[in-house]
């Protein structure tokens, strides 16, 4: 009797292959990726943080041009400019109607008007020529219609500060804020400005750094 493997081998009988292993996947740990070389590694530098305290402001160290930091700009209230135009206006309407009453000719009526309102138009020019200006460092007063006039009067030459107000501007909210310099021949004012109280405080602020 023939065994199978026998039979298998007979011909015109196929041999069948063998059985093909079962596929596995490989398993995979996961394992932190290995260190740098040592020859390639790059020391971590430690931030050092500067703990000294800044330096004080020096007001030497601003040069010409440079922000200073500006408290505040401001020009003269407009009260007398106004008053400067309500007059030259009242003053036409009266010449206009005592024209048309005597029967002047109406360019009389132009020119008094043109002449009435020069003193507002010089005012008003004047008023915006006028600059007050606080610094960190200074106070700077521009004047001047025809030749300008610039006075720079440092905050640590200030000796006093104080408002000035008549009747009349306090009832309007204006007033004179006076400065006392040591630097300078007599006060200088900042004068016919809004809320000069208020102003004056602002320089009493920046005073205390130089004290």
């Amino acid at each position: 009797m023939k065994t199978q493997e026998e039979r298998l081998r007979a011909p015109g009988l196929a041999v069948p292959p063998p059985p093909r292993p079962s596929r596995r996947r490989p398993v995979v740990e996961n394992t932190p990726p290995p260190p740098p070389p040592a020859g390639r590694a790059r020391p971590v530098r430690p931030v050092i943080r500067d703990q000294r305290p800044l330096p004080d402001f020096d007001p030497e160290e601003i040069q010409p041009g440079q922000d200073e930091n500006i408290i505040f700009r401001i020009h003269p209230a407009f009260f007398e400019v106004g008053i400067a135009y309500l007059g030259g206006i009242l003053g036409s309407l009266l010449v206009a109607a005592v024209s048309a009453y005597v029967g002047l000719p109406f360019i009389f009526v132009v020119l008094c008007a043109v002449i009435f309102l020069i003193p507002g138009v010089v005012r008003h020019v004047r008023r915006n020529l006028t600059i007050y200006t606080l610094t960190r460092i200074k106070v700077v007063i521009q004047t001047g219609l025809f030749s300008k006039k610039v006075r720079n009067i440092p905050l640590r030459n200030i000796q006093d500060v104080y408002v000035i107000e008549t009747f009349k501007e306090r009832v309007a909210g204006i007033g004179d804020v006076i400065i006392d310099s040591a630097a300078t021949s007599g006060r200088i004012a900042m004068e016919n400005i809004n809320n000069p109280r208020d102003y004056a405080d602002m320089i009493l602020d920046q005073l205390q750094r130089w004290q």
